[in-house]
C-alpha cells in the first residue's frame, strides 16, 4: 500500500502555530499541537482586531487545503524562480507547484520568527520519533493490512509518498 504523506506542511503547521500562539479560533475542530509550541513574543498584530485575524486565518487555513487537491503529482516538478517570485505575491491565485503560505499575505506581522524555527524543528524530531515508534509496533503487530477505509483520511493526500510494509 502507497500513502502520500508530507512531513513537515509549512502552511499547515505555519498556521497552526498562529492559532496557538495568538488564542484565536478555539473553534476550529482540530487537534492541539504536541508538543505544545512556545510562542516566543509572538503576538497578535493590533492591525486588526482579533476577530479580522480569526477570519484572515479561517481563510488561510482552507486555502492552505484547497491547495492539496490541486498540487501536482509529480513531485520531480519544481518551480522556477520567475514563477515563485509571481506566485508568492499576496492576492495570487493558487499554483499547483507551490503551497500557499501565510506570510505571503501577511509578512511576518506579529509572529516571533525564531520560536517558529524551534517549533519546526521540534516537530520535525517528534515526527522522526514518531514514525520510526508506529513502525516498530506496525512490524510486531499479526494480521491483515489495513483497508483503505480503516486508515481513513488521516494523511489526506499530503506530500511525498511512502510505502509501508506489514
Amino acid at each position: 500500500m502507497v500513502i502520500s504523506v508530507d512531513d513537515h506542511p509549512l502552511s499547515l503547521n505555519l498556521l497552526l502555530f498562529v492559532r496557538h500562539a495568538w488564542s484565536i479560533t478555539p473553534d476550529v475542530d482540530i487537534p492541539v499541537l504536541i508538543p505544545a509550541p512556545n510562542p516566543g513574543a509572538s503576538e497578535m498584530p493590533v492591525s486588526a482586531s482579533s476577530e479580522e485575524w480569526a477570519d484572515r486565518w479561517h481563510i488561510a487555513w482552507e486555502r492552505a487545503w484547497d491547495w492539496y487537491n490541486i498540487q501536482e503529482p509529480d513531485r520531480m516538478k519544481h518551480p522556477t524562480q520567475e514563477l515563485m517570485r509571481q506566485v508568492l505575491r499576496p492576492g495570487q491565485e493558487l499554483h499547483p507547484l507551490i503551497p500557499p503560505l501565510r506570510t505571503t499575505e501577511y509578512d511576518w506581522d506579529g509572529l516571533d520568527s525564531a520560536a517558529t524555527e524551534i517549533r519546526s524543528k521540534l516537530t520535525d524530531s517528534w515526527l522522526k520519533d514518531r514514525v520510526r515508534c508506529r513502525r516498530s509496533f506496525r512490524n510486531n503487530l499479526p494480521g491483515p493490512e489495513p483497508s483503505q477505509a480503516e486508515v481513513g483520511g488521516v494523511f489526506r493526500g499530503l506530500g511525498e509518498q511512502q510505502e509501508l510494509s506489514q
